[in-house]
């Protein structure tokens, strides 16, 4: 029964962050130019094939390990804080040899304020990781709702006041703060997660 509800928690978050995300784009078609939707969507390609190498296996390990010791679960986050800084400041490196291969000064800014981000999503994947491992799929719909709710209204509303393409980069790292702000009121009572 745990299961069934699971996906269909799982199931509803996705299609309702769908939802919000097609929503969003309605408006953000009309507030952008294309060249400024450009801009932005080569540099958060780069930035999320430099994702794809950030967690390193990390979350993964967390759910599937049979015996998670404490011990074993600092580890893993220390090596997600590694890997995650590492790629964040790659990312931060690449940024104007990028935007002069693209011949677009803006990638250079987006790719900029999107390494930031690589710096705080190591504070709480682990937590989300073991919440996953735990089948709490109801907090993570939260999490994960929020996170698209407010990264959309603050991306549609930074567009509608002039930030340009910069509107979507700012959405999504503020997205990324509200994640691990209600990660951090969310997770299990008496996790204690140090990275080492």
């Amino acid at each position: 029964m745990k299961i069934r509800k699971s996906l269909l928690i799982t199931f509803s978050s996705t299609y309702a962050k769908l939802v919000i995300q097609f929503v969003a784009s309605l408006f953000i078609a009309r507030l952008l130019t294309p060249e400024e939707f450009g801009i932005f969507s080569i540099s958060m390609l780069l930035v999320l094939i430099a994702d794809t190498l950030r967690n390193f296996g990390v979350a993964g390990y967390i759910v599937q390990e049979k015996d998670l010791t404490p011990a074993r679960l600092s580890s893993a986050s220390g090596l997600n804080y590694v890997t995650s800084w590492f790629i964040g400041g790659l990312v931060a490196l690449l940024a104007e040899p990028a935007a002069r291969f693209f011949d677009a000064e803006g990638v250079s800014d987006v790719m900029h304020l999107l390494s930031f981000n690589f710096l705080m999503m190591p504070v709480g994947a682990a937590t989300m990781a073991y919440m996953r491992r735990e089948l709490m799929f109801d907090r993570i719909a939260i999490v994960r709702i929020s996170q698209t709710l407010i990264s959309t209204v603050a991306s549609v509303t930074l567009a509608f006041l002039g930030f340009s393409y910069m509107s979507l980069a700012w959405g999504y790292l503020l997205g990324t703060v509200m994640s691990i702000l209600l990660i951090w009121r969310l997770k299990p009572a008496g996790l204690r997660i140090r990275p080492s």
